[in-house]
C-alpha cells in the first residue's frame, strides 16, 4: 500500500482539504491510505475515516506543547495539550499507544520546530524529509539525527492544499500501524512543494480568522 504519512484536512486552521480533493488525489496518484495530522484535533480524521471508507485512513494528531510540535500518531481521542512540555507530551501520546514522531524538527524557518529541544526528547520517529521544508538543509539535518540516534525515519508530504497531496509517499507491504510503528516502510517518494503554500497557509488562516 502506498501511504502520505503526513496531511491536513480543513479541520487545521491553515488547510482548506476536504473529502473529495483525498479521494480525487489517491485515484489519480494511486495513494491506497492517509495519516490524518491535523493541528490538536481528531475530527480531520473521524470525518475522513467516515467519508473514505474505501482508503485506509490512519488516525493522528499534530500537537502544538510550549516549545514545538509533536505528531502523536495511531492515537484515536483527544489530547488537551495547552501549557504542556514536550517531555509531558510525549508520556501522553505513548500512555493512548501512540507514536510519536518529530515533524520538520530542524526547519528554523517554522516557530513550531523543536529542534533546540529534540535532544532532551525520547521521540519514536524523526520526520526527515518534509515536502515544506525550503532548504534541503533542514532535511538532511533530520535525517543525520535520525542516523545517529537510530529513530525510525519518517517522511511525509505535510499537505494543506490539494496540489500537495502525495508530494512524499511511502511504501508499505502489511498491517499498517505494525509496519509503521516498527519502520519497516520504503519512502519511494520526496518531492518538494512550492514555496508558494506556505503563502497560501497564511492567507487561508487570516480568511478562516475573518481578518482578510
Amino acid at each position: 500500500m502506498i501511504f502520505d504519512l503526513h496531511v491536513h484536512t480543513k479541520f487545521s486552521k491553515c488547510s482548506n482539504i476536504t473529502d473529495k480533493m483525498l479521494l480525487k488525489a489517491a485515484k489519480e496518484k494511486r495513494i491506497d491510505g492517509f495519516v490524518i495530522v491535523d493541528h490538536d484535533t481528531l475530527d480531520g480524521f473521524k470525518w475522513i475515516k467516515k467519508e473514505l471508507k474505501n482508503l485506509e485512513i490512519v488516525p493522528g494528531i499534530e500537537i502544538r506543547t510550549k516549545h514545538g510540535e509533536l505528531m502523536g500518531l495511531f492515537i484515536e481521542h483527544e489530547i488537551k495539550s495547552k501549557g504542556l512540555s514536550i517531555e509531558e507530551m510525549i508520556d501522553l501520546i505513548h500512555d493512548a499507544g501512540g507514536m510519536v514522531v518529530a515533524p520538520h524538527p530542524f526547519d528554523f524557518f517554522r516557530r513550531e520546530s523543536i529542534g533546540n529541544y529534540i535532544k532532551n526528547i525520547k521521540a519514536d520517529g524523526i520526520e526527515i524529509f518534509n515536502s515544506r521544508c525550503v532548504l534541503d538543509y533542514f532535511n538532511k539535518l533530520a535525517f543525520n539525527y535520525a542516523k545517529q540516534k537510530n529513530l525510525i525515519q519518517t517522511a511525509g508530504s505535510d499537505a494543506h492544499f490539494y496540489e500537495e497531496i502525495g508530494n512524499c509517499l511511502i511504501k508499505i507491504n502489511g498491517n499498517p500501524e505494525k509496519e509503521i510503528k516498527s519502520g519497516k516502510f520504503k519512502i519511494v517518494k520526496a518531492l518538494k512543494s512550492n514555496p508558494i503554500v506556505h503563502l497560501k497557509t497564511k492567507i487561508i488562516e487570516l480568511r478562516k480568522m475573518r481578518l482578510l
